[in-house]
């Protein structure tokens, strides 16, 4: 949870975000976690989840997807990521 105010905007602004994740089995975990803006009296509200795998000890794969509603528009999303750990060699 957070607040945010900018010398552009009069009004104070909220944040707030909840995750779960867990492990489905060794090498696959998956997150749910819903995360929005309140401001002046109106809340957005977002919901995720996906799942990531483990490939190697440098290499993962996600795929996630949501929903996310600000106003009167609704989004949906889907994403696929791909992460790779570079190692600091020693000094």
């Amino acid at each position: 949870m957070g607040v945010t105010w900018t010398t552009h905007k009069v009004a104070l602004q909220g944040t707030y975000a909840i995750n779960v994740s867990f492990d489905l089995v060794k090498q696959v975990g998956g997150f749910i976690e819903t995360y929005g803006v309140i401001e002046q009296g109106k809340m957005s509200t977002n919901i995720d989840a996906g799942i990531g795998c483990l490939i190697n000890n440098d290499l993962q794969l996600d795929l996630y997807g949501g929903w996310q509603g600000k106003q009167d528009i609704r989004d949906y999303f889907i994403s696929l990521g791909v992460s790779w750990r570079i190692h600091k060699r020693n000094i």
